[in-house]
C-alpha cells in the first residue's frame, strides 16, 4: 500500500523505476485501487523522463520490459487496467504492449480510438502493426490511410500482404521499392496470388526490384524470389539465372512496356534533383515544418540516446538542402557504421533486422523500433549479416508539396548544435 501511494506522487522517474522494481518482487494479492496506481506510475514514465530532458539508452525497453513482466505476473487485472487508462498511448507504451501475455487484440481495438480522441496520441510503426490483430474490415481502411504516410507504408504493406486484394495493388507495386528485403518479399507473395502485372508502372516496380537486388550475395533469395515471379508472368519455361535478360523477355511480350523501361529507367533521382532545385527553399516555415518533422516521422528514429538513426542537430550546417533532400530520398547511398543494421534469417524462413543490443551465442537482442526490440534465439539463427541498406525507409518525401519539403528544412534549420554521424 505504502508503495502505490509512493509511485503515484511527484517522485523522480529513477525512484519510481526501483519502487516499481521492487513491488514486482512482492508476492501477494493487489486491490483494484492499488492496480490502477501501479498502471498510472508505468504510463507517466514516459512524461517525466522527457518532460526532465533526460535520455534513454537502447537498453531501456528490454529493462523496463523486464520490470512489467514481473508487475504483471503477480497482478492479472494490470494489463486491463493499462490499456483502459485514460493516459494509455503515448509512443514508450508500446514497450508495455510488447511484453509476453499482453492481450494486443484488446489494444489493436482502441486504436482507431484513440487516434480519433486523444490529440496527442500518435502513429508509430509498433502500434500500426498491432492492427494485424484486428479484423480486417475494421483496420484495412484504417491501415490504407495510414499508408498515405511514407514512414507507415512498408509496415502497411507487409499487414495487408498476409490478405492480398486487387484493391491494394498499387501498394504492393510501392513496395518493390522498398529497401527492406522483408517488405519485398512480402509484395511478391501478395502480387503471386492478383492478376498480372500490367502498365509501366508495374512492369518498372518489378525490374526495379529486380535490378535493386540482384547486385548483392545477401540479397540472392530475394532475388530468386522476383525472378519467379517474373518467369511466370513473362511465361518464360526456363530456369532463371543470373544472365536473364529481363527486359528483352519484356520485350518479346509488350515492346512499348519494355521500351518505356529503357527511358525511364535513370529518371528518377534525376526528376527530384530538377524538382529540388526549383523549390524556393527561403519559403519554408519551421513551425509547418514542425509538423511535416513529426508526421513524416522524422522523430521518432532521430531523438534521443535510443535513436535507430543519427540526431539531426546541425544537419544543415553539414549539408546543403539539396544533399540533405538526396540523403533523405535515397538513405542506403551513406550508412554510416554506427547505424548499419544486423539481418537475420531465422530457420522459419522469416528475415528480422535491427541494430544490435545484445548479442551472445545463446541469443541476439535487435532494437527494431524506437520503443522495440525482439530477441532471436541462437538455435533459431540460420544467417546473419550487416545491411549495407539503410533500414531508414524510402518514400518519405513522396507525399509532400514543394512547400512541405522546403518547411521541413526550414524546421531542421532551427536544429542547432552538434549531432551524430
Amino acid at each position: 500500500e505504502s508503495l502505490t501511494r509512493l509511485v503515484v506522487s511527484d517522485l523522480h522517474p529513477c525512484d519510481d523505476i526501483h519502487y516499481l522494481a521492487v513491488l514486482g518482487r512482492i508476492e501477494g494479492p493487489r486491490s483494484a485501487t492499488q492496480t490502477a496506481r501501479i498502471a498510472a506510475s508505468l504510463l507517466m514514465l514516459d512524461y517525466k523522463i522527457e518532460s526532465r530532458g533526460m535520455n534513454r539508452d537502447r537498453h531501456w525497453p528490454q529493462r523496463i520490459g523486464e520490470i512489467y513482466t514481473a508487475l504483471a505476473e503477480k497482478d492479472s487485472n494490470l494489463n486491463t487496467a493499462l490499456v483502459e487508462n485514460p493516459k494509455f498511448g503515448m509512443p514508450g507504451h508500446i514497450v508495455f504492449v510488447s511484453t509476453a501475455g499482453f492481450p494486443v487484440g484488446r489494444v489493436a481495438g482502441r486504436l482507431e480510438t484513440l487516434s480519433r480522441s486523444n490529440p496527442n496520441f500518435k502513429w508509430s510503426t509498433e502500434w500500426i502493426d498491432l492492427l494485424k490483430h484486428q479484423s480486417e474490415e475494421k483496420a484495412d481502411p484504417l491501415l490504407r490511410e495510414l499508408s498515405e504516410q511514407g514512414a507507415f507504408r512498408d509496415t502497411v504493406i507487409r499487414i495487408l500482404a498476409d490478405r492480398p486484394t486487387e484493391r491494394d495493388r498499387s501498394l504492393f507495386y510501392q513496395g518493390l521499392s522498398s529497401w527492406n528485403r522483408t517488405t519485398v518479399d512480402a509484395s511478391i507473395q501478395a502480387l503471386s496470388q492478383l492478376t498480372p502485372p500490367a502498365g509501366l508502372e508495374e512492369w518498372s516496380a518489378l525490374l526495379g526490384a529486380m535490378e535493386r537486388f540482384g547486385k548483392e550475395v545477401e540479397t540472392q533469395e530475394t532475388e530468386r524470389k522476383i525472378a519467379a515471379y517474373l518467369t511466370r508472368v513473362l511465361g518464360g519455361d526456363q530456369e532463371p539465372s543470373d544472365s536473364t535478360d529481363w527486359v528483352a523477355l519484356l520485350a518479346g511480350v509488350d515492346p512499348e512496356i519494355a521500351s518505356g523501361w529503357k527511358e525511364r529507367r535513370s529518371k528518377t533521382l534525376g526528376d527530384w534533383t530538377k524538382r529540388l532545385a526549383q523549390i524556393e527553399w527561403d519559403s519554408g516555415d519551421p513551425n509547418a515544418g514542425h509538423e511535416v518533422y513529426e508526421r513524416v516521422g522524422c522523430a521518432d528514429c532521430h531523438t534521443g540516446s535510443r535513436s535507430l538513426g543519427p540526431d539531426l542537430h546541425g544537419v544543415t550546417q553539414r549539408f546543403g538542402h539539396e544533399d540533405l533532400m538526396t540523403a533523405i530520398l535515397d538513405p542506403s547511398r551513406d550508412v554510416p557504421t554506427r547505424y548499419r543494421a544486423l539481418t537475420i534469417e531465422t530457420k522459419d524462413g522469416d528475415f528480422v533486422q535491427g541494430l544490435v543490443v545484445y548479442k551472445a551465442v545463446d541469443s541476439v537482442i535487435l532494437q527494431n523500433g524506437p520503443d522495440s526490440t525482439l530477441r532471436v534465439e541462437g538455435p533459431d539463427i540460420l544467417s546473419e549479416y550487416t545491411s549495407e541498406t539503410s533500414i531508414m525507409p524510402t518514400g518519405l518525401l513522396e507525399t509532400l508539396t514543394d512547400q512541405e519539403v522546403a518547411n521541413l528544412y526550414a524546421y531542421l534549420k532551427t536544429l542547432q548544435g552538434e549531432g551524430s554521424l
